[in-house]
């Protein structure tokens, strides 16, 4: 069988496809961004980007959680913790081509802040990665878009990545001593506006 899709080559599809529904929704809608449309076309877009990857691989897109979990459960006693939205949807979840869950993919849409719009998704991969599974890593992705500031002595670029930053950074602080976290990101500019795609990888530390 052939190997695996890579980790590099999944984070390099998800930031294309962010990239791609960008450009796409600007040309259906005249002109807006992604910042007035929904999710769901984001994730749409990540999805035919991370199936084009040569090599095997399975893609549901919002697959219920708890039926995730439990069928990437090697040997599982107990109830699923609160955190895993057991009667919820993850946005997507990546199949090993030996057809068990690789991996959990959230996708989050014009994030701007980290504990209203981020916390409950890394809270999410960090559960599922803590029970004894096939899901070997978990990824958040996230869409933003930035300003120059009223003034205009702060650029719509510097607004964006300080944004992306303290994301990261929170990230980090909360669950950096158990879990291996990894970023990386694409700002674009546009006259005084920004935009851009985050990607964040997040694995067990062994």
């Amino acid at each position: 069988m052939p190997p695996s899709i890579s980790i590099p080559l999944i984070i390099e599809a998800i930031l294309s496809g962010i990239e791609d529904a960008q450009k796409q929704y600007k040309k259906w809608s005249g002109g807006e961004w992604l910042a007035y449309t929904a999710e769901h076309v984001i994730t749409g877009f990540v999805a035919k980007r991370i199936w084009e990857i040569p090599g095997p691989k399975y893609l549901e897109i919002e697959p219920k959680c708890g039926e995730t979990i439990k069928q990437s459960c090697v040997k599982r006693r107990g109830g699923l913790a609160q955190a895993l939205r057991p009667d919820g949807h993850v946005d997507m979840c990546l199949w090993w081509a030996k057809s068990d869950p690789r991996a959990i993919i959230e996708i989050k849409h014009n994030a701007y802040s980290y504990v209203v719009q981020c916390d409950k998704d890394i809270q999410r991969i960090d559960s599922s990665l803590k029970r004894n599974t096939t899901l070997s890593f978990g990824i958040f992705a996230f869409y933003s878009s930035a300003d120059d500031s009223k003034n205009g002595k702060i650029k719509a670029k510097v607004r964006l990545n300080k944004r992306f930053d303290t994301i990261e950074s929170r990230i980090i602080e909360k669950y950096g001593k158990r879990l291996k976290i990894k970023s990386e990101r694409r700002v674009h500019k546009v006259g005084g506006s920004a935009w851009g795609a985050d990607c964040i990888l997040i694995k067990r530390l062994k």
